[in-house]
């Protein structure tokens, strides 16, 4: 999201108020880009940043929500990992996180030194704090003024794109018969020294005339024991569940090939066909199939692979209709 130079100078603060610097209005850059605040400037409170919700932390890609009844805002990485979640006029600041896996969900509360606030009817945020929630690193130029934020989004040339892919056991099933799907990965070395801790995935099909039966994570052709997959009948879409599997450790995939092992059943016997889908619903969010990948070197460094870093063949597996 590219932007324009930022305009105005804040309100100075009145009588009694929180302390508001209005001898310069900061100036905000995300990637290298000026942000441009149309109708609400940040303004300086208690030495720290507070900027209008949105255009910061879009910026950067990620998902700003307001709710008027609670007086609260979430804002939600690009990888929907972390989730940030702030409230009006409360100095406590809630960071959720899936670590690793969405069956994994942390909250850690922050003391903020400047609260949310309403000014001029714009949700005011503070963009140290948020930021570096999202994973961003802040710097500040005390002679100019200037918020430069790095968002930290690595963007992968395409002899670096990682891709997945589906393939069957088999071609032809009959009524009462199980099969299995395969999600595949390639160029999984465009992240050398990780490994496969989550597949997140969903398969479209008919539900009338297949049904799921277990998903597991493999390696190759080995199974991985403990891992774990869940099917999501209230997905939206018809035909449509959802497949992802808990991290599972050093057992895990390094290189190409099969990474998840997805069991289904013919209830008819009929022909059918299987598409893996560009993303799924739960837990009340969407998100994008993706592939979390931990280094071998630290259990806590994680990279999420996902939307335009993962390219997604989405060429139907046909099952033909049995004898």
């Amino acid at each position: 999201m590219k932007k324009a130079l930022i305009g105005f100078l804040a309100a100075a603060a009145i009588a009694c108020a929180p302390a508001v610097m209005a001898e310069s209005t900061p100036a905000v850059i995300v990637d290298g880009s000026p942000i441009v605040f149309a109708d609400q400037a940040p303004v300086i409170q208690n030495d720290r940043t507070l900027v209008p919700a949105r255009g910061v932390f879009e910026a950067m890609e990620a998902t700003v929500e307001w709710d008027a009844d609670k007086r609260m805002v979430n804002v939600t990485s690009s990888d929907n990992v972390t989730i940030v979640r702030l409230y009006i006029d409360n100095p406590v600041m809630e960071v959720y996180k899936f670590e690793g896996s969405l069956f994994n969900l942390t909250k850690k509360d922050v003391t903020l030194e400047a609260a949310p606030q309403i000014m001029n009817d714009r949700t005011m945020l503070p963009l140290r704090a948020i930021s570096e929630a999202l994973k961003a690193d802040v710097q500040w130029d005390e002679n100019t003024f200037t918020a430069s934020i790095t968002s930290g989004r690595k963007l992968l040339t395409a002899s670096e794109t990682t891709g997945v892919s589906l393939s069957a056991d088999t071609d032809t099933v009959n009524a009462g018969e199980t099969f299995n799907l395969y999600l595949n990965a390639s160029n999984l070395a465009a992240y050398p020294d990780t490994y496969v801790s989550t597949a997140m995935a969903s398969v479209e099909y008919d539900k009338t005339n297949f049904e799921f039966v277990e998903a597991k994570m493999v390696n190759g052709d080995n199974e991985i024991e403990g891992s774990l997959g869940v099917s999501n009948p209230g997905y939206p879409k018809n035909g449509v569940k959802c497949v992802f599997v808990m991290p599972t450790g050093d057992t895990a995939a390094k290189t190409d090939g099969k990474l998840l092992k997805i069991t289904m059943r013919s209830i008819t016997g009929k022909e059918g066909s299987f598409r893996l889908a560009n993303g799924f619903f739960t837990f009340n969010k969407s998100y994008d199939t993706g592939l979390v990948l931990t280094s071998n070197n630290d259990s806590e460094d994680v990279t999420y692979v996902e939307g335009p870093t993962l390219v997604i063949d989405q060429t139907p597996v046909v099952i033909n209709a049995g004898k």
